[in-house]
């Protein structure tokens, strides 16, 4: 699925970046709405509100009902201007209007007193916005919350093809085929980050083309402090990769929730774009988990481009995107006898060369 932006005309194209802000001020609503903490659940209310704000005022530009230059309507007025001229022009009607009238007290209630709606109500206000952002979608603009991703604004090709790759996967519920372009777009986008930091190297040392970097110091040392110089190596470059996504405004509990889901999957990205596989019996995860990697994924790139933080990331494809894409997300794919899957070069895979 690739963008489309630039295929739409100037009002259509307004009302794709309005849709895609909804769904982005939904999603930020959600993340803050399972969050403890009574500002957490107000800045929740916030987002779910700004989202269905943002839709409203996207159905009266589609349908002509205000126009926008000469008016600036509060809250209340929209919903009810929207609501009355669906009806004239006998379209569908508009989903939830007493409840969303709720949202709104309680919204108010927030902003000018500051006063914290209950755990209970944020549950169903979160129910409420993605019902209403999934219904008025589909009806009045004839496309799914689903499909429209921020892919659509990521601007680096290679970032936006993998990307495009793991949502096409998504989409069609091939949740392996989605693994390796969604961790290697992380990869790629964390690479240009990891290359904003200074240098650390000694002028005197060469630089270190392997996988792990150690292996020319290792040669020189005993196996026991090959070991340490490994495991120093490895915990200063993880501690570099740390400062960089929490300075890049990462949330820490996010970023470990993408971790233990990096942790979960039969290959990893090495530091320099290298896919490794490993043959354990893990299971791969779930498709709600590897749904929320990639929002999660989606939103740090885009996050990070707004930053000014991508400008090295060559707009050409690097060998190991390149064959991403050309493999469509999936190793070879072979199956055992048992029925698990055989990955690429698979010991256990009676084809594999000696």
């Amino acid at each position: 699925m690739g963008s489309t932006q630039f295929a739409l005309s100037n009002e259509q194209h307004i009302i794709h970046r309005r849709l895609l802000l909804a769904k982005e001020l939904y999603l930020h609503g959600e993340v803050h709405s399972r969050l403890p903490g009574e500002f957490n659940k107000m800045i929740a209310v916030h987002n779910l509100h700004n989202a269905i704000e943002v839709v409203l005022r996207s159905i009266y530009l589609k349908y002509d009902i205000i126009d926008e230059k000469k008016s600036d309507p509060a809250f209340n007025d929209i919903l009810s201007r929207v609501v009355e001229q669906l009806g004239k022009h006998q379209m569908p009607p508009l989903p939830h209007v007493q409840r969303i009238r709720q949202l709104n007290i309680a919204r108010n209630q927030i902003q000018h007193h500051a006063i914290a709606p209950p755990d209970t109500a944020v549950d169903e206000y979160r129910a409420l916005a993605h019902d209403f952002l999934a219904t008025t979608f589909k009806t009045y603009f004839q496309v799914s919350l689903d499909d429209i991703s921020v892919v659509d604004l990521i601007a680096n090709e290679p970032l936006r093809q993998l990307t495009a790759l793991a949502q096409e996967n998504l989409a069609s519920h091939n949740v392996q085929g989605s693994l390796l372009p969604l961790t290697s777009a992380f990869e790629l986008a964390m690479e240009s980050l990891i290359d904003l930091l200074p240098s650390s190297r000694p002028e005197h040392l060469p630089r270190h083309q392997a996988p792990y970097g150690y292996e020319d110091v290792a040669r020189a040392l005993d196996n026991e402090a090959a070991q340490m110089a490994e495991w120093v190596i490895n915990r200063v470059r993880e501690s570099e990769r740390l400062a960089v996504i929490l300075s890049a405004g990462i949330h820490l509990d996010e970023y470990l929730r993408f971790q233990a889901f990096l942790s979960s999957i039969p290959f990893a990205i090495t530091f320099f774009g290298r896919v490794q596989f490993s043959y354990s019996d893990k299971l791969l995860p779930d498709e709600e988990e590897v749904r929320w990697a990639f929002q999660f994924v989606a939103r740090s790139i885009l996050q990070w481009q707004n930053m000014g933080l991508l400008n090295r990331i060559s707009s050409n494809l690097d060998p190991t995107s390149m064959a991403i894409l050309e493999m469509r997300g999936t190793p070879n794919k072979k199956y055992g006898a048992d029925g698990k899957l055989i990955w690429p070069n698979d010991p256990s895979d009676p084809s594999t060369p000696e």
